[in-house]
């Protein structure tokens, strides 16, 4: 029996090599962006604890400020992005990107609803 050979394949681009890059860059992005809000939310809960007692006179006492809900609620999304990010390795690509695409949707809908609305 003979067998033919196979087609060459070209060895200069690997198939999907851009995407591989896009998909890395939105993985990249997403860690960035929930370490950030993970750094922001411990800021704002520290501040929430200790800002009536910087200024007693100041009127810091009463002042709202970001609220508990808006502190815990930034500080929760980045740690969520964070175990995202710390799971990373145990998952295919495509899962990754999409996981990568959820933190940056919940980054984005936390910040909106504590900062900007």
């Amino acid at each position: 029996m003979d067998t033919a050979p196979l087609p060459a394949v070209p060895a200069d681009q690997p198939p999907h090599r851009e995407l591989a890059g896009l998909a890395r860059g939105i993985e990249v992005v997403a860690g960035l962006v929930s370490a950030g809000l993970v750094a922001l939310g411990l800021i704002l809960v520290a501040l929430q604890m200790i800002s009536p007692e910087l200024a007693p006179g100041s009127g810091l006492a009463t002042a709202v400020g970001p609220t508990w809900l808006r502190a815990l609620a930034q500080l929760g999304v980045g740690v969520a992005g964070e175990i995202a990010v710390w799971a990373r390795p145990r998952m295919s690509r495509g899962p990754r990107v999409w996981v990568a695409i959820a933190v940056l949707v919940a980054v984005g809908a936390v910040l909106w609803m504590c900062w900007w609305r």
